[in-house]
């Protein structure tokens, strides 16, 4: 689970990483989900895993970031 503000390109903040084709502004913290909702930490193999995946930084435009602004309702 991805945990970054939701305002974050909205106000401004700079791209910071495209994941799963989702470019997320702002910093963010990684977490696992309990099945019940709640957050709890990853274990060391994936602290390793997502070390290495953002080990090396991106850089974005001011442009990118403003392209990549949407948003999307859901009626149900």
């Amino acid at each position: 689970m991805i945990v970054s503000n939701e305002e974050s390109k909205l106000i401004g903040m700079e791209g910071n990483r495209k994941i799963y084709g989702e470019l997320y502004a702002g910093p963010f913290f990684i977490v696992l989900d309990d099945g019940k909702g709640e957050m709890v930490s990853l274990n060391e193999g994936l602290i390793t895993k997502y070390t290495d995946r953002f080990k090396t930084p991106e850089h974005y435009t001011e442009e990118d970031v403003e392209e990549s602004i949407h948003f999307e309702m859901q009626f149900y």
